[in-house]
């Protein structure tokens, strides 16, 4: 009947609606972020993105759970995985997240690497030219390239602003030709990178080293297979 079926109705708004309820905010803004604006018409589009950052610690426990309690409290970010190698010397913290979301978590594990890494103190198997030596931004799903690279850019500019460490930007990010691939910005090591900051200046910050944190190599690259 028409009163049975406008009752049938409002049962499934209440449902949905109780379902959107529940979903925290939080997640919302890890999953999507709203395009608004002329013509937008308020919709939502996927804006995520992946990051493997690599930090230059492979041996200190507490500084792998600091950057654990840091990172897990980043709203819009989840730590998907963070393994360290004593012989590599080696931290990876992957993170997937909202541009805003991973660009906290870049500007925090500076915070911490400053406070616990020295480069002149540094040996492993694995090269590296930086306390933060490699951070990645890979567009997932929908988001197009554009977004990671526009991130990495603003990113890189806030590192070298407040930490005074020089950045070059890489892969999809590169400005120059020379920068486009990491194997040949991490030959040699800290002495090839020194060398290099002579010759070509980085894309933002100090034409030298950073005493104790080095450079970073930062940008938009596609996912690696």
């Amino acid at each position: 009947t028409p009163s049975s079926r406008k009752r049938r109705s409002r049962r499934r708004t209440t449902s949905n609606s109780s379902s959107v309820a529940r979903e925290s905010p939080a997640r919302r803004g890890f999953l999507v972020g709203r395009a608004e604006g002329p013509g937008s018409g308020q919709q939502e589009r996927p804006q995520v993105l992946q990051s493997a950052i690599n930090l230059s610690e492979g041996r200190d426990p507490q500084l792998l759970e600091r950057v654990r309690a840091c990172l897990e409290k980043i709203p819009g970010a989840c730590l998907a995985d963070l393994s360290m190698d004593p012989d590599n010397h080696r931290m990876v913290a992957s993170l997937l997240g909202s541009p805003g979301a991973l660009r906290e978590a870049v500007l925090r594990l500076f915070e911490l690497a400053d406070q616990s890494i020295d480069l002149r103190r540094h040996s492993g198997v694995h090269p590296r030219v930086g306390a933060i030596d490699v951070v990645p931004f890979v567009a997932l799903g929908t988001s197009p390239p554009q977004v990671a690279i526009e991130l990495a850019a603003e990113v890189a500019e806030a590192v070298a602003n407040r930490f005074e460490v020089p950045v070059i930007l890489y892969e999809l990010s590169a400005r120059r030709p020379e920068n486009v691939a990491l194997p040949v910005l991490r030959r040699g090591g800290l002495e090839g990178a020194a060398r290099r900051l002579q010759d070509i200046p980085p894309d933002f910050g100090p034409a030298r080293l950073h005493p104790r944190l080095g450079l970073t190599v930062m940008g938009a690259r596609p996912a690696l297979v």
